[in-house]
């Protein structure tokens, strides 16, 4: 990819990176894809907990490698005296700390957030945790499945024997913790331009995932509460919003909402021969039957090619592994192959969004641990003859 010669939006913001796990380390990602110099600081020997999880690229763990570009690795002990002291170093004149911990931790590590804050009265501290940094949840563990389930997403999705089904995939996590994020720090630096002051940014997943389930929320205070998992208009009760097995065991979505676009259906019941069906009720067991017979009568490849006009609400069900090589994702340039120095090219995704004024740039590899160490020290301030004395002490 080639460099614009116009500056990222956020070119000379730079961003002290304490996370390790999902949402955080995507939150820092997409600064580092903005243009932002992320400095990732992670234990000494160990590093992020993701480096090792298998399977491995290489010798740097797959999920470590597609949520962790455009980041420079310092090591640094930050329960040693030392660590401290090189944590405020940094600290001091970074713009942004992010940190995934609970509520507390560096506060008993004598890292307070207040404190950093009036010591850098221009640092921004955005704090991501499962359900925030008050309320008398604030202290609870939990992973992004608790979150859904909190927020009122797991109670609207059909699983076994007529209960609430597993998410596919980690909605409170990124849509509930990395983008409210994301949105929290921007706002936060454009605020501070005019103020001049930093703040900090309370983030809950538990809050961000309650959003997504807006429409259940909108009916149930409209006092149309849903009928259980799967019985929503949107979560499987409309035979025409679903998904379908076709002739070679694929399926295809589709997704007609006849209340409110009607003109979707008719171009779909005359395109699949069933003409008929735009006066038929989209409602009930029978139009489901009749959809399941239609479906199974060809492949998926066939359904695409007599569907593949703009009009039609369908989409094949794809597995993550082909998603890179459809024709449309390939075109808008999502996903792309990052070089590593030592061990080859990994796979990598894009943010999702394009700026016209900034090119697709990614400026460094997922790091090695600690490859950027002595760098950032030196660029603090240390001497070599220091920076080895830190080493002996296992401060870095």
């Amino acid at each position: 990819m080639e460099p614009n010669a116009l500056s990222s939006p956020l070119e000379g913001i730079q961003v002290v990176d304490l996370t390790q796990l999902l949402p955080g380390v995507l939150t820092t990602q997409i600064l580092g894809d903005l243009g932002a110099e992320i400095i990732k600081v992670e234990p000494p020997g160990t590093g992020d907990k993701t480096r090792w999880i298998p399977p491995l690229i290489g010798s740097q763990g797959a999920i470590f490698c597609l949520l962790n570009r455009n980041k420079r690795s310092l090591t640094l002990d930050l329960k040693s005296a030392g660590g401290k002291q090189v944590f405020e170093q940094l600290v001091r004149r970074a713009d942004l700390l992010v940190e995934g911990f609970r509520p507390g931790v560096l506060g008993r590590l004598g890292l307070g957030l207040d404190r950093l804050r009036e010591e850098n009265r221009r640092l921004i501290t955005c704090s991501i945790t499962g359900y925030g940094g008050t309320g008398p949840w604030k202290d609870r563990a939990g992973h992004d499945l608790n979150y859904q389930a909190l927020a009122g997403l797991v109670s609207q999705g059909a699983g076994e024997a007529g209960g609430p089904g597993v998410p596919g995939s980690q909605v409170a996590d990124i849509g509930g913790g990395t983008w409210p994020a994301v949105a929290g720090i921007l706002a936060a630096l454009l605020q501070r331009e005019r103020s001049g002051r930093g703040q900090a940014v309370d983030v809950s997943m538990a809050d961000g995932a309650a959003l997504f389930s807006v429409i259940g929320y909108a009916m149930a205070v409209a006092g149309a509460p849903g009928d259980g998992p799967g019985r929503g208009p949107l979560t499987g009760a409309l035979p025409t919003y679903g998904l379908y097995r076709c002739a070679d065991d694929r399926y295809i979505s589709i997704a007609f909402l006849g209340m409110i676009e009607k003109k979707f259906w008719i171009d779909f019941s005359r395109a699949v021969g069933r003409p008929e069906w735009t006066e038929r009720d989209m409602a009930g067991e029978t139009m489901r039957r009749d959809l399941a017979t239609l479906f199974a009568e060809r492949t998926l490849a066939e359904w695409m090619e007599i569907l593949g006009h703009d009009d039609m609400c369908v989409a094949p069900v794809l597995e993550p592994d082909e998603v890179p090589r459809h024709p449309h994702m390939k075109e808008r340039g999502l996903f792309f192959d990052c070089e590593r120095p030592s061990e080859g090219s990994v796979p990598a995704i894009a943010t999702p969004f394009k700026l016209s004024a900034q090119s697709e740039l990614v400026h460094r590899p997922p790091p090695m641990l600690g490859a950027d160490t002595d760098a950032i020290l030196e660029e603090l301030g240390h001497d070599r003859a220091g920076i080895e004395t830190l080493k002996k002490l296992g401060v870095v």
